[in-house]
């Protein structure tokens, strides 16, 4: 992306740097490391026009959440639907690679500080619980403030949407902000990945008391209706073939090693994503012109396997689907349509 050329030599230089940083190195508080970006002066009209105009409101359906200190308040708008979750100051993390423009970001600092209480629209983000491996890599890798092994196990946000929004909260002194749970965190919680069970159940308990600590609408998981053998069966061989296209990603992932997508991610990062990670690298691969790598890529024996086993898989998806919608459940979701 771009920098803008209004931001000068040092606003230049303060997007690189956070632009460039490995998720390991990151730590609690990341707000604070954030807050000399918004120490300049921007305009709430140029960057946020429908806000300065207060022209945002909710509709149907939305509410606005606010979070601040007295006055000094920023108001998000979200669904009502139990989706908006409250994420501790000290567990709000952009993800690596989100940048950060200078003048953007204070000019709805210098808002919220003002007492001008403005609104805007709420990002998204990914939950999770804080793992010992945050723990471990942020005391290798940070320079600020490393986790904690008694962090392990909080509810912990990595902002996917909306960066500036959400950390002007906390940049002016919010003791939390406000995120809206990402398609795939919803997904996880109603579709429980399998042998994923007991972690699923905790990050459900501890999204659902945040939400109620802060007396906002609780997420609440789909009722579910019970199913026929053969539907059973046919999200079974869904499922089984989810993991296996997932698998041979993975396995073509690690033996063209050098077609992972970026120095700021460890192996086992790209192995997490290897799809996504496949996909930019060959898309970046034809834009240069790179035929050695492209051809390397389709002359390998696995990827005949994955492009059977992906059609199978969407054959699989379309029989499911029918299956569900005939059973008056949600051909989406599974669930029971609300």
């Amino acid at each position: 992306m771009p920098i803008p050329l209004a931001l000068g030599a040092a606003g230049a230089l303060a997007v690189l740097s956070l632009a460039s940083r490995r998720r390991g190195s990151r730590g609690a508080d990341a707000h604070l490391d954030l807050a000399y970006l918004a120490e300049g002066e921007g305009d709430l009209a140029e960057h946020y026009p429908q806000t300065a105009a207060g022209r945002l409101e909710p509709g149907r359906g939305e509410d606005v959440f606010w979070a601040g200190r007295g006055y000094r308040k920023i108001g998000y708008i979200g669904p009502t639907d139990g989706t908006m979750v409250p994420i501790d100051a000290r567990y709000a993390d952009p993800i690596s690679g989100n940048i950060f423009y200078p003048e953007k970001l204070s000019a709805l600092v210098a808002a919220v500080q003002a007492g001008d209480q403005p609104v805007v629209d709420v990002g998204y983000a990914e939950l999770m619980l804080l793992s010992q491996q945050h723990v471990t890599e942020s005391v290798e890798y940070s320079d600020e403030r490393p986790w904690e092994a008694a962090d392990v196990g909080d509810l912990y946000a990595d902002v996917r949407d909306g960066n500036h929004r959400t950390m002007a909260a906390l940049i002016s002194g919010a003791p939390f902000t406000w995120v809206r749970m990402s398609a795939s965190t919803k997904q996880d919680l109603v579709h429980i990945p399998k042998g994923r069970e007991a972690y699923t159940k905790r990050l459900y308990a501890a999204i659902r008391r945040a939400q109620r600590e802060a007396g906002v609408p609780v997420f609440q998981r789909p009722r579910r209706r019970r199913k026929s053998q053969r539907l059973i069966e046919a999200e079974a061989q869904y499922d089984r073939l989810m993991r296996r296209e997932r698998e041979l990603y993975r396995a073509l992932l690690r033996d063209l090693e050098d077609m992972g997508d970026g120095r700021d991610f460890s192996m086992a990062e790209r192995l997490e994503r290897a799809q996504t990670f496949l996909r930019s690298r060959l898309r970046r691969a034809h834009e240069q012109g790179d035929e050695a790598l492209i051809e390397r890529y389709h002359a390998h024996p696995l990827r005949e396997q994955k492009a059977q086993v992906a059609k199978q898989r969407e054959q699989a998806f379309s029989r499911r689907w029918d299956l569900r919608r005939d059973a008056g459940l949600d051909p989406r979701t599974g669930m029971v349509k609300s």
